[in-house]
């Protein structure tokens, strides 16, 4: 370990420093060249876009920009103004944004979820802007054929859904037994399964499932870490599958979410930037 950490390990980290000298660039490269050509006959990294794309079929994302209901919007508007929380965070009187972010986040998906009081089927669809897009979309793809996974890191939120869908459901969470997950993947993808979607909480079900069976996706609620979306989304696009994929992002419009979704596109440019000019170093 101290001769890895003597040859590899503090030369690279040094080189990262942003105050580092000329010559201590040089070392890291030198040493990084070096931990690259002893890796690289024992490193085998498949990439959908390279080595399997003529594996799989197309692949496209779109964001889709929905609204506030009327409800939502009130809610949203008293929290910033009259309930103080917001204007507190701002002037420094309160210490903690993520409690104000959190719940501006949890009301653009459904307010039931920040009032803790339940609606009637159509007054829960008719409350959130994003649920009643949601209803529309998967009803129209199920008309014309096509089955979906819909994605939130919010159980409560997959409540809410499976009490409002009328198509048949299935669902993954993370009170699912194994056994019961693997039981309910075989029955979606099943030839002539009659289940139309299926709902599934985004860490219980970002890996190690292959749900092909679907060719939609759905991300109703952004995660904080958009890494765990992508891997959810990939249920369903992986070798096996025969159909062309889509993907839709919901965002709710002029909200505290399209602010977030633009600072995760930003951070993940800068990282993948570093991350490049450290290589080029």
């Amino acid at each position: 370990m101290n001769r890895f950490e003597n040859q590899f390990g503090n030369p690279i980290k040094e080189g990262r420093n942003k105050n580092a000298s000329e010559w201590t660039l040089r070392t890291a490269e030198r040493a990084n060249n070096r931990l690259q050509a002893i890796l690289k006959p024992h490193f085998l990294q498949r990439l959908k876009d390279s080595t399997l794309s003529d594996s799989l079929p197309e692949k496209e994302e779109l964001v889709v920009w929905t609204h506030l209901s009327e409800r939502q919007r009130d809610l949203y508007e008293k929290y910033i103004v009259d309930g103080g929380k917001v204007a507190a965070v701002l002037s420094g009187e309160a210490r903690s944004p993520l409690e104000a972010i959190t719940y501006l986040k949890k009301l653009c998906d459904h307010p039931s979820l920040v009032t803790h009081q339940k609606s009637s089927v159509d007054n829960a669809i008719s409350e959130s802007g994003k649920l009643d897009t949601l209803v529309h979309l998967v009803n129209h793809l199920q008309q014309n054929g096509h089955r979906c996974l819909i994605f939130s890191p919010s159980t409560r939120m997959l409540d809410i859904i499976e009490s409002v869908m009328s198509i048949k459901l299935a669902r993954i969470d993370g009170n699912t037994r194994g056994k019961d997950r693997q039981a309910t993947v075989d029955k979606f993808n099943a030839p002539h399964s009659n289940i139309d979607a299926m709902i599934l909480s985004t860490k219980a079900a970002g890996c190690g499932l292959n749900l092909i069976g679907a060719d939609r996706a759905i991300i109703y609620s952004p995660s904080w870490n958009p890494a765990d979306d992508a891997q959810a989304v990939d249920r369903c696009y992986r070798i096996g599958q025969q159909r062309d994929v889509i993907v839709y992002r919901f965002i709710t419009g002029g909200t505290v979410e399209g602010k977030l979704i633009f600072i995760f596109v930003l951070v993940q440019h800068f990282f993948c930037f570093s991350y490049d000019l450290l290589i080029l170093r």
